[in-house]
């Protein structure tokens, strides 16, 4: 099954899956210990590159194409709305993982860059919000509770969330019958991803 990288909810997750794994063995383990060892692991993975160059080596693996995705920016550009890209990750991953998506969409001589007016890459969020920036009065996309939400909310910015997760829920209240006990939904991942984002939610409302 793909999965779709997402380093926050994986993070609560693997946190989980430890912590699940010392209380199955029955060893004793201080939480706060877990929690600063694979929130290290985890920035060693992202600032050495290794994430980066793991999921360009195998895109088909990490990353969903959607067939819309360059339908709906040029919808965008056609009604006159300037678009920006901006994301902590370093340029070449991003231009790798956006030729990736869109390779069967766009034409041998266009490039995803031309759907941007504004591509910021290693922008270093939240910091960002509160530096010195021109952007203002704009509507910002995002799916990390605090990177993309909480941090350009207090600049004045407009948010909207993008939760893979209630696609999940909503297919499943209207087209799928319910047949699973409440024991096997809580052992799903989208089960622990969900959780994990009501969890984060507690902060972003404090």
């Amino acid at each position: 099954m793909k999965h779709e990288y997402n380093p926050y909810k994986d993070q609560a997750c693997l946190i989980a899956d430890m912590v699940q794994y010392f209380v199955d063995a029955k060893l004793e383990f201080d939480p706060s210990y877990i929690y600063q060892d694979v929130n290290h692991a985890i920035q060693h993975a992202h600032q050495s590159g290794l994430v980066h160059r793991g999921i360009l080596s195998d895109p088909d693996r990490y990353l969903v194409k959607n067939g819309q995705l360059l339908r709906f920016l040029k919808m965008l550009r056609e009604k006159g709305k300037n678009l920006f890209l901006l994301t902590n990750s370093p340029f070449n991953f991003v231009d790798g993982g956006m030729r990736f998506m869109l390779e069967d969409s766009l034409g041998e001589r266009e490039s995803w860059r031309e759907l941007f007016d504004v591509v910021i890459a290693k922008a270093n969020k939240p910091n960002f919000y509160s530096s010195e920036h021109p952007f203002r009065f704009v509507m910002y996309f995002g799916d990390h509770l605090f990177s993309d939400l909480r941090g350009p909310s207090k600049a004045g910015w407009r948010t909207a969330a993008i939760i893979q997760e209630l696609e999940v829920c909503i297919l499943s209240l209207y087209f799928q019958p319910f047949s699973f006990s409440e024991i096997q939904i809580q052992n799903e991942d989208s089960y622990r991803f969900e959780q994990a984002w009501e969890l984060g939610s507690v902060g972003f409302l404090a």
